[in-house]
């Protein structure tokens, strides 16, 4: 009959399993440590995203251009930039909701009952409101208008810009080629719609 000791599954007489097993640890532990530093930092660095150079160059460009036409004498501000007069007794002026230059732009959902009520509840705060009136159904440049009454009675109220959104979404699809209709068609399609 064998030893016991002999019989044992993790018998090493040479004595090299524990020393070698110290090792692996320390060095999983070691590895392990690493990998976790670096999720932590990874966590905590923000990443830095850079426009591309064409997107620089345009941007720079487009504020050469509203800077020249700012300085030709007679020139006005676009009608978007420019506040709706308030209704004599409703509300502040514009310029009570900060600088002159300030947007404050909400979005009406006219199929959910609680934007409007959102809506009287903020009027003061805003100085535009976007709803979704316009839907493009064709290539052809058709339009759905669908306008609100009494979200207009509010916003004409309140003195707010409305600037009704353009969208191509009938239902709960999108339809690209009622866009792409436009874009790839005929310029006078274009100037009509």
């Amino acid at each position: 009959m064998p030893d016991e000791r002999d019989a044992f599954v993790f018998l090493d007489r040479g004595g090299k399993r524990w020393p070698r097993l110290r090792l692996f640890a320390l060095a999983g532990g070691v590895l392990l440590f690493v990998a976790l530093v670096l999720f932590v930092q990874s966590l905590l660095s923000l990443p830095k995203l850079e426009q591309p150079r064409s997107l620089r160059q345009l941007q720079d460009r487009l504020r050469v251009l509203q800077a020249q036409e700012a300085a030709k004498p007679g020139a006005s501000r676009p009608i978007w930039l420019k506040p709706a007069p308030r209704a004599a007794g409703h509300g502040a002026a514009v310029s009570q909701h900060g600088p002159a230059k300030e947007i404050r732009l909400g979005f009406y959902a006219g199929w959910d009952p609680a934007s409007l009520v959102s809506l009287k509840e903020h009027a003061g705060e805003l100085t535009h409101v976007s709803p979704r009136w316009l839907t493009v159904v064709d290539g052809e440049g058709n339009l759905r208008v669908k306008a609100d009454e009494d979200m207009r009675k509010v916003v004409r109220d309140a003195g707010l810009v409305l600037m009704p959104r353009l969208d191509n979404l009938q239902g709960d699809t999108w339809v690209p080629e009622a866009v792409e209709g436009l874009l790839q068609g005929p310029p006078a399609r274009r100037e009509r719609f």
